[in-house]
Parts: structure tokens; sequence; C-alpha cells
């Protein structure tokens, strides 16, 4: 007789528990040798046998089996050859016309002229197991799903834990997912650039085939355009509020989307001119454009390209032209103009660091009554998701609860992270401002991208009219800029110079503070 070993080892929840295909292959040969049976092939599988017509070596045993190849089997256990009632059926019905003399388990035998219902009802117990565990697992899914867990692999920035199967902020790679969005919301850089500094700060890609590379540009889209970093989750169409800790609020990400979808397509341009977009024609209002002229000069046989920036003329305006090299001393003068070192800016950086610190009860007390009523709402939701689980509450109520909860914890969610950014996001935003003029001291200097980020920063709707450039200086700025000395004696601001000795500055300085948080405010509201 010609028998064959048939081993079969799916990826499927159902078989994670059935020995590897190795050690079903060498249970069954010692089986074989043990009872004197031959083997003539030995045919292995990686496959689920949920659904019928799905395993080609299953197809090609059973037509080796009607054309008289074999007539013996060999299997660990009689799942293994079936989990569906159309494959159970045709092995049942072989066996039962004589085609296929014997099916041989380490348990049993099962031979033609046996009764088929005991193999039949085998099958249908195995079948039944499938449905049944594809139910339990749905359902335990749900039950996750609806107390918070995220059902998936933790996206980039974050890790599973797999003792506790929660989802954790990942402690090298979050800092660093963070300040991508950071970067996005202060709509000074493009992705491009926002890659590049992702790759400066060493992330790399979390799949086996790219962990040591840097991660992707495509990567850096993908997250940013996943609602997961709000403490949300998208499951079957619906979102749901997660367990784990979020990186930025749903505002912040609403926003994100804003900027993402207005996002210029970029295109080829044989020319970049260092100040396109970062003015307009005081007159009519249109955009200031850049035009390169070539000019030879005879006498030296040598050509230069000059580089001049008027309005485009869209509606009419006259095109009166200012050379950039005029411009980039415009730029320069604000500096001058503003007297902002360096050494200031490390006194302002200091002073607001203290303040930070001064501040730090009252926002831990804050802190903890909102935390307090996160914990009070995510325990609400809790129990209702129980309520639901047990047949206490029909689907629509249990949907209606779980609505106002989930409205309640985000602005919860909310508050925690607003109350952990406030004042960081202020003071960082005084800082940058005051850089920003810092490095226009010698502008000629800087890359593209870096001028134009920091023009932005310094103040908006920048001009030019006929040739005369007039920078808006941001008020938080100019306010910073008016410190006199005071009756202290201070001559210049210093890192001592703080509460006792300099009240008059830090008040200043405070006002500034208070500039920026309505300057925050309204970039939120728009």
């Amino acid at each position: 007789m010609a028998t064959i070993i048939y081993a079969r080892k799916s990826s499927e929840s159902e078989d994670r528990q059935v020995q590897s295909l190795d050690d079903q292959i060498q249970a069954l040969q010692t089986f074989a040798e043990r009872e004197n049976i031959t083997i003539s092939e030995v045919i292995t599988e990686a496959r689920s046998a949920k659904a019928p017509y799905s395993r080609p070596e299953f197809q090609r045993m059973v037509e080796d089996i009607q054309t008289g190849k074999v007539d013996g089997i060999l299997t660990w256990s009689i799942n293994r050859l079936s989990r569906n009632l159309i494959d159970g059926g045709m092995i049942a019905h072989l066996l039962q016309t004589g085609q296929l003399n014997y099916i041989r388990t380490p348990e049993r035998t099962y031979r033609p002229e046996d009764n088929v219902l005991i193999m039949s009802i085998e099958n249908g117990m195995a079948t039944s197991f499938v449905q049944d565990l594809s139910r339990n697992v749905k359902r335990g899914m749900q039950g996750k799903v609806d107390r918070g867990g995220f059902p998936g692999s933790a996206p980039i920035g974050y890790k599973n834990n797999l003792a506790t199967h929660e989802i954790e902020p990942h402690p090298d790679t979050f800092p660093i997912v963070e300040q991508a969005w950071r970067l996005l919301l202060s709509r000074q850089f493009s992705i491009a650039e926002i890659h590049r500094e992702l790759v400066k700060l060493g992330l790399k890609g979390m799949f086996k085939n790219n962990r040591n590379r840097p991660v992707s540009k495509s990567v850096v889209y993908s997250f940013l355009r996943n609602r997961f970093y709000t403490g949300q989750f998208e499951y079957k169409g619906q979102i749901y509020q997660g367990n784990h800790e979020p990186m930025i609020t749903v505002a912040e990400f609403n926003e994100a989307q804003s900027i993402l979808s207005k996002a210029p397509v970029t295109r080829p341009k044989r020319l970049e001119f260092s100040f396109a977009g970062s003015l307009t024609c005081g007159k009519c209002g249109c955009a200031v454009v850049g035009e390169s002229k070539r000019k030879h000069y005879k006498g030296t046989g040598k050509s230069v390209v000059y580089t001049y920036y008027h309005c485009s003329g869209a509606k009419g305006c006259m095109r009166t032209s200012i050379s950039e090299s005029d411009l980039f001393e415009k730029v320069a003068n604000v500096h001058d103009r503003l007297d902002i070192d360096g050494d200031f800016i490390e006194w302002c950086k200091t002073s607001l660091q203290r303040s930070l610190e001064h501040d730090a009860s009252i926002r831990a007390r804050s802190l903890e009554e909102f935390k307090s009523e996160l914990t009070r709402i995510r325990e609400r939701i809790e129990r209702a998701t129980s309520m639901r689980l047990d047949g206490e509450l029909s689907a629509s109520e249990f949907a209606a609860i779980k609505a106002k909860l989930t409205a309640q914890e985000e602005v919860a969610l909310g508050n925690i992270k607003g109350n952990q950014l406030a004042t960081e996001s202020l003071d960082e935003l005084i800082v940058g401002k005051l850089r920003a003029v810092e490095a226009l001291k010698n502008p000629t200097s800087l890359p593209i991208h870096a001028l134009r980020g920091h023009i932005r920063s310094v103040g908006e709707n920048h001009t030019l009219t006929q040739g005369t450039l007039v920078l808006n200086v941001d008020p938080i700025i100019q306010k910073i800029a008016a410190f006199e000395p005071r009756a202290s004696g201070s001559e210049r601001a210093n890192a001592d110079d703080y509460f006792a000795k300099n009240p008059g500055w830090l008040a200043c300085l405070n006002e500034a503070r208070t500039l920026s948080r309505e300057a925050m405010r309204s970039d939120r509201n728009t």
C-alpha cells in the first residue's frame, strides 16, 4: 500500500496550540516505524482548513487518491485533514467508497467498513470548534475595543507591553514622533523638512525589513494622518477612546489634517527665490515675486546674475523692483533696530524657566484634578461596558451613554494635555521668536527654508511697496525689545537679574507671555 504522511500547520488562531510541522512529522515517522508502515511521501501544508478548496497540497493528495496512487493516509489528527464540512465530506466519501483504504492517527484507525458516522461527527466537531472560536474571538475583540484596548500593533512612537497587553509610549521614539507633530503644527515646516529632521534625530523604521534604516517619508505621512496619537482609534468604521497615553489633542489633530490637506503640490522649479511667499505688495495686496536677470560685461567677459523682487502686477500695479541684496540688508537692519542679542535671549529663557518653576505647584494641583476627573469618567465607561456585555443595556442605550462619556473624556484629556503644554509652549514661542530675530542678524548665511521660517516668526503681513520694505514685527517681540534699564541700575539683563533685583523687567516679560497666550488662542480659533 502507498501510504503518505499529511501534516498541516495553520497560522490562524485556532491552530496555534497544535504542534509544529516538524514535530508532527517526527512523531508520525516514529509511529510508522513502530507499526511497520512504509511511507511513500510526506505532504506538508501551512494553510488554514476553515475554507474549502483553499489548500493546493490537500487537493493534490485527493487527486492521487482518486487515481489510485495513494490508498492510505497517516496524520496527527483527523482535524489536520479538514475543519470544514466540504473537505471533510470528500475524505469521508473516498474512505466509504474504498478508494482510500484507511486513515491512521496515533490514537485510532478509520477504515471503509467502519461506521462513517464517527468520522463525520469528529469532522463536524472540528468545524463547530472553528465557528465557535471565530465568534468568541470577535466577541472578545469587541469587548477589548469597548474597554479602550487597541486591537493591533502599536504605531511608531509606541510599543506593545507583552506583560500587561497594553500600549505604552516608547521611551526612545515617543519624543521624536511628538517633535514631528510640533513641527507640523508650527506651520513653518514642510513634510520633506520634517522628514529630514526626524532622520537627523535617528528615527528608524519599525518593521523587520527596515528597522535599521531611517524612517521613510511615506511613514511620516502615514502617522501624521493617524488618529491613534490623539488617544482615540478607529475600529470597523467607528471611533473609540483608547486607554493609551495621547501624544496630541483632538483639536491639534484636526488642525494638522487641515494643514496637510492644504499642503501645496510640489513641482520642480528652475530657480528658488529666498523671499518668495514672504512678502505682499503694500499697494494692491498681490504677491511679491522674484526675477533673475543675467548681465554680461564685455570688459571682463563674465556674466553675472542679479535677482530682483517686485509686485506681480496682477492688478495693474507698478512693478518697481528692489534687489535681493538690498532686501537682505533691510532684513538685517531689523535685528540691529530691535537690539536683541544672544545674552539677552538667554536671560529671557532663564527667567521664563524660573517663572515656570514658580507656577509648578499651581499647575500640579490643576493636573491632579483633571486626572481624577478622567479616572471617574473611565470608570463610568467601564461600568457601562460591563452592563452592555451582561445584557443590562441595549445597544442604543449603550451607544448614547458611551457617546456622552467619550465626549467628556475628550475634554478631560484636552485639559490634561493643555495643562502640561500651555506654559512650556508659551515659553518656547517667545524664545523661538527671539532666536528668529537673532538669526536674521546675518540672513544671507541662512538656508532658504530657514530664512522663510524666521521671517514668519518675526512677524506677519510684511509688505513691499514700490521698492520700500516694511516688516511688521510681532507685538511679542516689540514688547520685549522695548525693555529699558530700570532704577535698579541694570545696564542689561543677565541671569541673576530676576524677581528681587529687577521686577520691572519681569513684569514686561510677563506682559509678553500674555500676548503670546492671546496669539495661541487666536491661532486655535482660526
